[in-house]
């Protein structure tokens, strides 16, 4: 398949705002949450990723959106010490669960920042904590750590690692 990851533009903030509906909707089988009055999810900090150090990222798929990553380079807001880089949010499409665009984007937007990375899964997110595990070990060759978080800020599993510098 012909995947490819970038940055997306200001243009793209609608396909984000999309996108991330349909992430809320699959998400909400494990927070609960509700659409509100209009019918849609609320999720008040998507334009926060237009501004760095956050940033959004679109996934392609043979030139198609088919998901995007939402990443927080804000240190004060992370969960772990140490921490410069998060995947907040992250989200293929259905029908392209499975066919490798989940960790080649993964291994995109990990290496288009060097620094401390965490990953944190939802407690009942079973088959994201599968996901994530497997890439990042992967991704890292073995280097990473988890801690099982059960804070007021988290309650789940936290995987960090580091991605070096390219050259």
């Amino acid at each position: 398949m012909d995947f490819s990851v970038a940055i997306a533009s200001p243009d793209e903030r609608p396909v984000v705002r999309h996108l991330l509906q349909l992430y809320l909707h699959d998400f909400s089988a494990f927070d609960g949450d509700d659409v509100n009055e209009a019918g849609l999810y609320h999720y008040p900090w998507v334009e926060e990723y237009w501004q760095a150090p956050k940033a959004a990222f679109v996934f392609k798929v043979a030139g198609r959106y088919a998901g995007f990553c939402l990443v927080d380079g804000a240190q004060a807001g992370l969960l772990l010490p140490g921490s410069e880089h998060a995947i907040c949010e992250f989200f293929v499409l259905r029908k392209y669960r499975k066919s490798g665009l989940g960790r080649f984007a993964a291994a995109a937007v990990f290496s288009s920042r060097a620094g401390r990375w965490e990953v944190a899964e939802h407690a009942n997110n079973h088959a994201a904590q599968t996901f994530w595990r497997r890439v990042i070990a992967d991704f890292s060759r073995g280097q990473f750590s988890e801690q099982q978080l059960n804070s007021d800020d988290w309650h789940g599993p936290v995987q960090s690692f580091v991605q070096a510098p390219t050259a």
